[in-house]
């Protein structure tokens, strides 16, 4: 019974027990490997009373980072992948060690595997690989201000990796083109540029707030003159500050 208990909480907060149309009898650890395991849970629908059994895959969290230079390009690794046997393209990225903090696995791949370090690194968004029969927690950053880290090792099977750089374009044109197919990388390059995106307008709306002020205040300047003129100057150069913000 406490294993069944443990197996609905691990699920949360994807859904609830008031939710679920079946409930778990019995719950095990069918496999247990370097990196990840497999629980099956035996469970009867509360509907019909039929038997089933649900296999879940348990991995460890990682982290991914999505490196930017200052000259805009972004940092790439090349890497052989065994289960397709063949070499892929990813963001740096790697498990989180037990008793490490996402930030700190996100800095330690960085290093790793591009020799690089950060000095900012902002958090990008969480995912979950696969919901349908898997339990993985993905952590997603963006760093910045990159500088060279020489020195640092890299893990068993990294010795062949590549490091390279792209632009924003050609990596869209990977994405698209079929280049990049990991769903990981895919749907960290899309958080990224959403935060850009973002930010940009963030930007855009600080610019015109400015000139919207200044202008404001130039026109009561030149209204202290000329009343009427500078109502009507005041009241121009407003409309195309307004006019600016709203573009």
């Amino acid at each position: 019974m406490a294993q069944a208990i443990l197996a609905q909480a691990l699920w949360w907060p994807f859904t609830s027990s008031n939710s679920m149309n079946y409930e778990v009898l019995n719950a095990y650890v069918a496999y247990s490997g370097k990196i990840l395991s497999i629980e099956v849970d035996e469970i009867r629908y509360l509907d019909t009373g039929r038997l089933s059994c649900r296999e879940v895959v348990v991995k460890d969290a990682f982290a991914m980072v999505v490196a930017v230079r200052k000259d805009g390009s972004v940092v790439l690794v090349r890497q052989f992948r065994h289960p397709f046997r063949a070499m892929a393209l990813s963001f740096p990225a790697g498990r989180v060690d037990p008793g490490e903090a996402p930030e700190e696995a996100a800095r330690r791949e960085l290093r790793e595997e591009a020799g690089l370090q950060a000095a900012r690194l902002t958090k990008l968004a969480e995912l979950h690989e696969v919901p349908e029969f898997a339990r993985s927690v993905g952590h997603l950053f963006l760093a910045e201000g990159l500088e060279p880290s020489p020195g640092a090792e890299r893990d068993d099977g990294e010795a062949t990796m590549q490091v390279l750089r792209s632009t924003p374009a050609e990596l869209q044109r990977m994405v698209r083109d079929g280049t990049i197919t990991s769903v990981t990388v895919v749907a960290a390059w899309h958080h990224f540029l959403e935060f850009r995106a973002a930010s940009q307008r963030e930007k855009s709306l600080g610019l015109a707030l400015g000139l919207a002020l200044a202008f404001a205040l130039g026109g009561l300047i030149v209204g202290r003159q000329s009343a009427q003129a500078g109502r009507s100057i005041q009241l121009g150069w407003v409309r195309m500050g307004l006019q600016y913000l709203l573009m």
